[in-house]
């Protein structure tokens, strides 16, 4: 004599199961073609990044050595002293505009947008799941399954 499930329990492990794969599928869905856009986008800034950063170096270096004559000629700093404080002197500056470039990039990553369909589609799991378990006096097999269950990430 083998034991069979009962039915109900049946139906709703073979629910739960579907659902999930499904929310799997979904969230596949939606991340995949937004993963690819930036992996290759990310690759091509990176290249472009490495390049600019030379050329970047050269200009600061540049501009420190103008500093520092600028300081040499308009002040009483003789060639080291005054190079130097050319050199600090961009050196503050460049801390700055990497300060305001910090502030906007943080900005820019704040307004990502979140997968709604699957936070949608999961809080619809988790409700579907908790009205299959509900017995008839409203009282629930999994007490620990609540229907409108919210993640952390939909609360933000």
């Amino acid at each position: 004599m083998t034991y069979q499930q009962p039915t109900r329990v049946a139906e709703i492990v073979d629910a739960v199961k579907e659902l999930a794969t499904n929310t799997v599928e979904l969230a596949k869905a939606e991340l995949t073609p937004a993963a690819k856009k930036a992996t290759v986008g990310g690759g091509l800034f990176a290249a472009a990044a490495t390049f600019a950063l030379h050329a970047l170096w050269m200009i600061l270096i540049a501009v420190a050595l103008l500093v520092g004559w600028l300081y040499q000629a308009y002040t009483s700093l003789t060639t080291w002293p005054a190079f130097i404080w050319g050199f600090v002197t961009v050196a503050i500056i460049s801390l700055l505009i990497a300060a305001i470039l910090a502030l906007i990039g943080a900005k820019k990553i704040e307004k990502i947008k979140k997968p709604e369909a699957t936070i949608a589609e999961i809080n619809t799991t988790v409700n579907e799941i908790s009205a299959l378990m509900k017995k008839s006096d409203g009282s629930s097999d999994l007490p620990w399954i609540e229907p409108n269950y919210e993640t952390e990430v939909t609360k933000n």
